[in-house]
């Protein structure tokens, strides 16, 4: 198992990486947190090589759509611990790594909760719509934070506008 685990990392295949990680039980728990931190540590430098090449992640190819998705967990685990500003920076970041606009704009809707100190459950429970998730990623948000969001879009897009002039 471990030789394969070290195979998928040198090949940035993040797809069976995620898989392994979450429904393996022949991995500690221990050993689980020690790859996470490596996994995400290969997923910020190749982050930090598209910026180099002015690249954005493309959610169409597995790999890249797998390595966003270590990276938002990454940043969810941030927002659920209550550290909005390392939450907000990594999900700012996020948002300009793909090509999605999609993913972009709902990304946008986290960074306010994070603006606003929202704490995680209350952004669950208030601000998310529920539906069942069509993407890794929370996108369906309700009426009551719609009707919030079109005062605070102009602001998120200003405080998020550092992180797309790093892609052009």
């Amino acid at each position: 198992m471990i030789d394969t685990i070290k195979q998928w990392l040198v090949e940035k295949e993040y797809k069976p990486l995620y898989e392994t990680i979450h429904a393996s039980d022949d991995i500690s728990q221990d050993d689980k947190q020690e790859l996470l931190a490596y996994i995400l540590e290969i997923a910020t430098e190749q982050v930090h090589e598209n910026i180099v090449n002015k690249e954005k992640a493309d959610f169409e190819r597995e790999s890249e759509h797998f390595m966003l998705r270590f990276l938002y967990d990454n940043a969810m685990g941030a927002f659920q611990a209550g550290e909005f500003y390392e939450a907000r920076e990594s999900l700012g970041l996020l948002s300009a790594a793909s090509n999605s606009k999609h993913f972009e704009k709902s990304l946008h809707k986290h960074i306010y909760a994070c603006i606003e100190n929202l704490d995680f459950d209350t952004f669950v429970q208030k601000w998310v719509a529920p539906v069942e998730l069509k993407h890794f990623y929370i996108s369906s948000f309700s009426k009551e934070f719609e009707d919030t969001w079109k005062d605070a879009e102009s602001l998120v897009v200003m405080a998020t506008k550092r992180f797309r002039k790093l892609y052009t």
